[in-house]
């Protein structure tokens, strides 16, 4: 009797559970079977994630959208695009729905845009672009500067939302200007 009540609870449980898995879940450090994978970079997509570490150091500055007065986070991502004549929009939340999503346990790609959920509300995003290896760059927060962190970061994991993919391999050759 004992044990078929906590079956009952530990399948109760795991149903309430899976009602709060409406957001897309990244495990980077399982050594085979790992949720983000990465394909080869492509040369445009390089060059994109070169021009983001140009701007490492950068101070954040809320509504900035060059490396001369500072960048917040939607400001760097539609810099750095646009630097290899690519035109996004502007605000992260506009970023969040642009290109194509990422296929839950779908490959990561350098130059992808990644987004979390960083506050509330629907101004509570922050978007970055991955660079490959588990690594992201982005303009984090006021007082803070433009850097590369790692998704294996658990803050990261649990404020990932999605990825989306702007550069695909037909539209690439537009993007490997410098």
């Amino acid at each position: 009797m004992i044990r078929r009540t906590a079956l009952a609870v530990l399948l109760l449980s795991v149903v309430a559970l899976a009602g709060c898995a409406g957001k897309q879940q990244i495990i980077i450090d399982a050594p085979q079977e790992s949720v983000v994978r990465q394909q080869t970079p492509s040369a445009p997509s390089q060059a994109l994630v070169r021009t983001a570490r140009s701007a490492l150091g950068v101070p954040y500055r809320s509504g900035g959208r060059t490396p001369a007065e500072g960048f917040d986070c939607s400001g760097f991502v539609w810099w750095t695009f646009r630097q290899h004549g690519v035109d996004l929009p502007r605000t992260s939340e506009e970023q969040a729905a642009c290109g194509n999503p990422v296929p839950p346990g779908g490959e990561l790609r350098p130059a992808d845009i990644i987004v979390f959920r960083t506050g509330s509300g629907p101004l509570g995003l922050h978007t970055a672009i991955y660079t490959g290896g588990g690594q992201f760059v982005h303009s984090p927060k006021p007082g803070g500067i433009v850097r590369e962190e790692s998704l294996t970061v658990l803050y990261w994991q649990r404020a990932f939302i999605s990825a989306r993919r702007i550069l695909h391999p037909a539209e690439q050759t537009a993007a490997a200007q410098p």
